[in-house]
């Protein structure tokens, strides 16, 4: 948001802020405020694809659709270009730095569904290795690349938290640079791939995990339709990771040995969930996110019956 406010006193363009959101009514300003550029999260995306207004809307003004926050599935990105007729983008943002990374227009699905693109002009960004729990290696197709902490610097920065001094001498080193707590590394083509969080990174067995690395992968299995994987501590392996899985039909929900299965085809197997909680739908923060602290008391209790 420290950014937004610049944008508006230059007359640049009109930003439109729906309190509180909802789909049906972000929908509806599309069409009748004839918004150029829709900005969301994958849920959010979603909610407004499901709405049957969607049928009797013009959204024909929309020159962009943009989404963040979590990783979109292919057939998500069809969707929305079929029925908004606007190519798809992704964008890492943050109230702290607000869009730093971005995919471009004519980047195929693969770019689009895996990363969150390049740096934006004026945008510097470094990857930082340390000891901590922010450092480890996450598995790629081209083999084993160093995770490390993003890190960002340009005029969109924020100057630090309001009456925080310390949070913001944590969060800004002395040469102006962000240290964001996300982590991430770079693909051949130099774009950006998200870890997680440095707090959702769980240690199982001596092995770090990175709960989004092991979504995007169950999130692709048929029987899945949204995931959310946490690390709760557990005897022996100090961590254990669970998953909880909105079934793609609550009629026929995946089982753990298959999602296990699917995991161990395509990733190290210390990496596959350990446990399973089947939901009706996952819990999510006012920002339309995933709200996994809210899961943490059910992967305590999933761990309790978990056996090695």
């Amino acid at each position: 948001m420290t950014r937004v406010w610049d944008e508006l006193m230059y007359v640049i363009t009109t930003i439109i802020c729906p309190t509180p959101w909802t789909a049906v009514g972000s929908l509806k300003l599309i069409g009748e405020e004839r918004v150029s550029v829709g900005q969301g999260v994958p849920a959010q995306w979603q909610m407004m694809l499901a709405l049957p207004e969607l049928a009797t809307t013009d959204t024909s003004s929309l020159r962009i659709v943009s989404s963040g926050a979590a990783r979109i599935p292919p057939e998500m990105v069809d969707a929305m270009r079929d029925r908004f007729n606007s190519p798809v983008v992704v964008r890492y943002t943050s109230t702290e730095a607000c869009v730093s990374t971005g995919t471009s227009l004519d980047d195929p699905d693969e770019v689009i569904c895996n990363t969150v693109g390049t740096p934006g002009s004026g945008v510097e960004m470094e990857l930082r290795l340390d000891e901590g729990r922010g450092r480890g290696v996450a598995m790629t197709d081209s083999g084993d690349t160093e995770v490390g902490t993003v890190c960002l610097r340009s005029r969109a920065v924020m100057r630090g938290y309001w009456q925080e001094p310390e949070l913001t001498a944590d969060a800004i080193d002395e040469n102006g640079w962000l240290l964001t707590g996300d982590l991430g590394f770079l693909d051949a083509r130099g774009d950006l791939h998200l870890a997680g969080r440095s707090t959702e990174m769980y240690i199982r067995g001596g092995y770090n995990v990175y709960p989004i690395e092991v979504e995007n992968h169950l999130g692709q299995h048929e029987l899945v339709d949204r995931v959310a994987v946490t690390g709760t501590a557990a005897p022996v392996l100090g961590e254990i990771g669970v998953a909880f899985v909105v079934p793609a039909d609550a009629a026929n929900p995946p089982t753990l040995e298959e999602l296990r299965a699917w995991c161990n085809e395509r990733l190290a197997s210390y990496k596959a969930p350990d446990a399973l909680v089947l939901l009706n739908e996952l819990p999510l923060t006012a920002m339309s996110k995933i709200d996994k602290r809210s899961l943490a008391p059910a992967a305590v209790e999933a761990q309790k019956k978990w056996q090695r």
